[in-house]
């Protein structure tokens, strides 16, 4: 099985609320990932986990660029070591973009990184971010560096998430072409970053 370490950063995705219908008003950061995982018990059989709380923040709050310098160094730390084979990295909805083009930048490894958000709390009925953690770790496996994987994680993804898998069939004719695009984009900016940080 594959040894996969998973990050948290806070979010709405380890929020609670009061009640199960509560969908603002709640709580960011409270649940830490072992709390998570331990909600998914297929979890065990799908990959040698293990969890390491690097914030406990909502993603809008403003001390994010530290938060998102000390993940980077992390996950290129986790990510060193021959024995981990991804990382997935749990993280509130407003900055995960900002973030996943900071670790694109700053993170050198061809071995995957999964961002997942939730727009729910855990508390919240139902729930969405157990089964992405879940789908996204499984469809993840063995991901970098094959063309066109990126439509794939999509298609289970949306599936996941109640979002009808026919809506895929308007992006696939485009896919390929925005899958070398996206690996342009990847070459480049890791390379920039690599002179940036050299100098």
């Amino acid at each position: 099985m594959p040894n996969i370490k998973i990050l948290a950063t806070g979010g709405t995705i380890a929020g609670t609320g009061s009640i199960s219908t509560q969908t603002t008003g709640y709580q960011a950061g409270v649940l830490t990932p072992d709390q998570l995982i331990v909600a998914v018990p297929v979890l065990k059989n799908t990959a040698n986990i293990s969890t390491e709380q690097v914030a406990r923040i909502d993603s809008c709050t403003s001390n994010t660029n530290a938060v998102m310098v000390k993940s980077a160094k992390e996950v290129q730390k986790e990510l060193d070591d021959p024995r981990c084979d991804g990382i997935v990295i749990t993280h509130g909805t407003d900055t995960m973009e900002e973030t996943a083009y900071f670790l694109n930048l700053t993170v050198h490894s061809d071995k995957p990184i999964i961002m997942v958000g939730s727009m729910r709390p855990s508390t919240s009925l139902p729930a969405d971010q157990i089964s992405l953690v879940l789908v996204l770790m499984v469809t993840s496996k063995g991901m970098a560096g094959v063309p066109g994987v990126s439509f794939v994680v999509l298609l289970a993804t949306l599936g996941t998430v109640g979002i009808p898998v026919e809506g895929l069939a308007f992006i696939s004719g485009i896919d390929r072409l925005l899958d070398m695009a996206r690996t342009a984009v990847n070459v480049v900016g890791n390379s920039l970053a690599a002179v940036v940080i050299s100098k």
